[in-house]
Parts: structure tokens; sequence; C-alpha cells
């Protein structure tokens, strides 16, 4: 059986190396609730990684979203984004953190995982979600 340190450890590295092959900059960290940062035009992106080695659910995986156990919701306090990865498809859903709505858990659908260009389109969708919120702190 494969420990949860290890489970959290192969989603980081599957999380940078698509973020790597997407054309960005990024380092795994481990900097409290900060798994990966990532640099995207001279800004920092936090990502918090969550990985997840079977699905529970015969049609989703889950995933603990929380820090500390299942407890605390993350916030944009802790992180810009999350990564959730499901490791039998070796695939990312990226999702910005306030999407969370204060959920300790989350569900994704394991055709998500089948989709083709994944990462490519929840990434876009992140970078978009955070230049929205940028303008909007202005």
């Amino acid at each position: 059986m494969v420990s949860a340190i290890v489970i959290g450890k192969i989603g980081e590295h599957i999380c940078c190396t698509r973020l790597l092959k997407l054309g960005y900059s990024a380092e795994i960290v481990h900097l409290t609730t900060t798994d990966i940062i990532v640099e995207v035009n001279s800004t920092i992106i936090r990502v918090q990684v969550k990985a997840s080695l079977k699905n529970n659910h015969k049609s989703s995986f889950q995933f603990n979203a929380g820090y500390t156990g299942k407890k605390h919701p993350l916030t944009k306090t802790h992180c810009d984004l999350l990564a959730f990865v499901a490791l039998p498809f070796e695939k990312v859903y990226f999702l910005p953190v306030e999407q969370l709505n204060g959920q300790c858990t989350k569900r994704i659908k394991i055709a998500e995982f089948r989709r083709k260009d994944l990462e490519k389109e929840t990434w876009k969708n992140c970078l978009n979600h955070l230049i929205k919120s940028h303008e909007g702190s202005k």
C-alpha cells in the first residue's frame, strides 16, 4: 500500500511536469500550504496540490481540499490555485481556491480526467480568474 505522503509527492511531480510542459517555470517548494510556485508574467502563483490514487465513488474522485486534515478550508491567504491530480490518469484539474467556497472536500468526475486538454483548459480558466480578481482589487 502506498502512503499518503508518497501519493502527495507523486501528485506534486505530475503537476509540476504538466506545468513545465505547458511552458511555465514551476518549482516544488513545500511552503506550508503551497506545494508549487509558478511564474507567470513575473507574477508568482501559489499552487496547493491534492492527489488521489483511486476513486472512492463509482463515477468520481474525491479529494481532501482542506489543510491540517479535513477540518479547515483553504482560502486565498493559503494559496491561489489547487491542483487536483488523479494518479491513475496522471492528469491535473486546476481550480482557483475561491471556487471551493469553503468546502474541505472536492469531487471531480472521472470523465473530467479523460479530457484530452484538461490541464491546458483548466489552467487557462484559472489564469483568467486570477486576472479578473487582480483587476477587481485595483
